[in-house]
């Protein structure tokens, strides 16, 4: 059986084009069955492999137990590990979703940053067959759709899933042959999950009615993938007059799209990709109201007239950023060139909104780069007066996302310097009494 489940193993690997031997691979490990299983075959074939670990801090002393197990377990072998611990509930409560669904996320966020980081060519993840089955019945149960019902992808970015052909018993059978410790997590025996009620009651169930279930399973779920497919192919074509991309957010005309045939569905499916569930979008599809917020795990999505815009959550909204003298490049929280030249008779003034020219003999070094507030006040180049940022979008006619995604570069005076990208304040012009130029020229 041991031969024969690593030959599956290696078979499996080689024909989807899962890695190979010279890539670098960071590996998903729990501590249970499962990924120290995927981590032993990973090593023993002389892999390049490097673990992740996440402490959840949901099960007290278990949780830092198993930690700990993980980590000595790298180790005693000479393999690079990383892990971090997590508030899992605080997290939860913060976002209004599930601890179920912040672990997730957290978990995911943690390994994407670590691989770009660290520059690992694959995530390796130790989801195997039973976990398709289950995670089908709980997307059923939730109503995710038909794309819920695809199972776990084999593959997705840098994710890669090789224990997708075992079952948790053939894994179970390979781990006592080879010895392989792990530990047990306590929570797998309660019903105080879903999963576990599916695992321990509905599968077992379901095997009585039919002892080639999963056979049976996996070609349904087949047909499920293929029949997406063919759906997702038709979304893309009869969206593209619906929605606009740019750099930073994407528009659709959710009001056309709403007055469609399967309208409600078509919109769904179209916001499944930046994690609106189902009762958001049933809010969303009854929404006239330009103005309006809707948040999920990672996106903004707000109603401006007929269509709804979705932009990436950005940074805290208190954040600040200081630029000292010398410095000549920030990447955070926008790319921005900064120099110094001496004015000659010649220059003239770019015409280039993002490109900030200032009397150098005003400039209060450090310059802080916020994001605008109410109340906020600059007099724009040309005019006389004051106005208030708020009036000076208006003016512009700029979008609430727009509006969201700009930044104020203020003097160490506390004065408004530049509504960056847009306009520079009138009192730091270049005029006839410049003697040096500071330019500043946002690049993204």
């Amino acid at each position: 059986m041991k031969k024969r489940f690593e030959t599956q193993f290696q078979q499996f690997i080689q024909e989807n084009n899962l890695f190979v031997q010279k890539n670098q691979l960071l590996v998903a490990v729990s501590g249970g069955i499962d990924s120290m299983t995927l981590a032993h075959l990973l090593y023993k074939w002389h892999y390049s492999i490097s673990v992740v670990h996440c402490n959840f801090q949901l099960r007290g002393k278990e949780s830092n137990d198993e930690e700990r197990f993980v980590k000595k377990w790298a180790e005693q072998r000479n393999i690079p590990s990383y892990s971090r611990r997590f508030n899992t509930k605080q997290y939860a409560h913060e976002n209004k979703i599930s601890v179920q669904e912040s672990a997730r996320k957290l978990r995911y966020d943690f390994f994407n940053e670590i691989a770009v980081q660290h520059k690992f060519d694959k995530i390796v993840i130790a989801h195997q067959r039973d976990d398709v089955v289950e995670t089908f019945f709980i997307n059923l149960l939730r109503g995710t759709g038909i794309k819920g019902l695809t199972g776990i992808p084999l593959t997705r970015n840098q994710i890669v899933r090789p224990f997708l052909f075992a079952s948790r018993e053939e894994i179970l059978q390979y781990a006592k042959s080879e010895k392989i410790e792990w530990k047990e997590d306590s929570s797998n025996a309660s019903d105080k999950y879903v999963r576990n009620k599916i695992r321990h009651h509905i599968i077992p169930a379901l095997i009585k009615i039919e002892s080639d279930f999963y056979d049976m399973f996996n070609s349904s779920i087949e047909h499920i993938k293929d029949t997406f497919s063919l759906f997702e192919y038709w979304l893309l074509e009869k969206s593209a007059d619906y929605i606009y991309h740019s750099k930073n957010e994407v528009q659709i005309k959710f009001m056309d799209i709403l007055k469609q045939p399967y309208g409600h569905t078509w919109l769904f499916h179209l916001l499944q990709p930046y994690h609106f569930n189902k009762e958001q979008v049933l809010q969303i599809s009854k929404c006239h109201q330009s103005g309006k917020k809707f948040i999920s795990t990672d996106y903004t999505a707000y109603v401006h007239e007929n269509h709804l815009i979705i932009t990436k959550k950005t940074d805290n909204d208190n954040t600040a950023y200081f630029i000292q003298s010398k410095v000549q490049v920030i990447t955070k929280p926008v790319s921005l060139q900064i120099s110094m030249k001496r004015k000659v008779q010649t220059w003239t003034v770019p015409d280039d909104s993002n490109m900030g020219c200032f009397d150098a003999e005003k400039i209060i070094f450090p310059l802080k780069l916020r994001k605008w507030k109410a109340g906020d006040m600059f007099q724009p180049l040309g005019m006389k007066n004051f106005k208030k940022l708020s009036d000076f979008f208006i003016d512009l006619k700029l979008s609430i996302p727009e509006k969201a995604h700009t930044w104020i570069l203020e003097n160490g005076n506390g004065e408004i310097i530049w509504v960056v990208g847009y306009r520079i304040d009138q009192r730091y012009r270049i005029s006839n009494k410049t003697k040096n130029i500071l330019f500043i020229h946002k690049t993204e």
